[in-house]
């Protein structure tokens, strides 16, 4: 059976760490490989890594930021399959499962991307994610893919790359952006995989204006 790489980049997140780590743990039907890298948090973070002992691969240091810490992270693992959960967001049960199934049947496709909740501080469900199916000139002008969502071929990182700490703040979009604009193939399941977290510490609320410059830098540039 095929294995995925998942990697968890925190820093200051222990509101919503065990949430994710545990929403992982209840995965069925796939192999799968977790990495936790925590940036030297100062909160309740480490005691709650401790908390798993020898059953959770994690470590605790200044890493450089979210995204070197993400790409650190999936060269460390092995897994064919490839994908990040960020420590405030949640992947559904089931979600690996058909993600295995779809790269199996499909072995064409290189990315698989579901449906996904809007989740607030609690927890609860704000709205669904406005996912749409795959089409590359409608990725240029919005990112309708929903990052806690999608899982990717190891072999994309072999051939295009990985993250880009340049883009800090929208290196997921760019990355979709570059991969797509080189003819990775895309393929959208109308199935609820994740939940996205918003919350007022989110890069996404605290840097807007800096997000929107990127994105039309990263428009320009694929």
């Amino acid at each position: 059976m095929a294995v995925f790489s998942l990697v968890t980049p925190s820093f200051n997140q222990a509101s919503y760490l065990r949430a994710a780590i545990e929403s992982v743990r209840r995965q069925q039907g796939a192999v799968l490989e977790h990495d936790v890298r925590d940036g030297g948090s100062a909160d309740l973070s480490v005691e709650i890594l401790r908390s798993y002992g020898d059953s959770l691969r994690w470590r605790s240091e200044p890493d450089g930021g979210q995204v070197r810490a993400i790409n650190a992270g999936l060269q460390a693992l092995t897994g064919e399959y490839c994908g990040y959960l960020n420590s405030d967001d949640i992947v559904l049960p089931g979600a690996l499962a058909a993600v295995t199934s779809a790269f199996a049947a499909n072995p064409q496709v290189d990315v698989v991307y579901g449906d996904a909740w809007f989740i607030g501080p609690q927890g609860e469900r704000t709205r669904a994610y406005p996912t749409v199916p795959y089409d590359f000139d409608t990725l240029v002008q919005h990112c309708f893919i929903c990052q806690p969502a999608a899982f990717w071929r190891r072999s994309v990182h072999t051939r295009w790359g990985w993250f880009d700490p340049e883009c800090d703040n929208t290196f997921d979009y760019e990355f979709w952006l570059r991969i797509a604009s080189k003819g990775a193939r895309f393929l959208h399941l109308t199935q609820a995989l994740a939940e996205s977290r918003e919350h007022s510490e989110t890069k996404t609320q605290r840097q807007r204006r800096s997000i929107f410059s990127e994105i039309r830098r990263m428009e320009l540039r694929h």
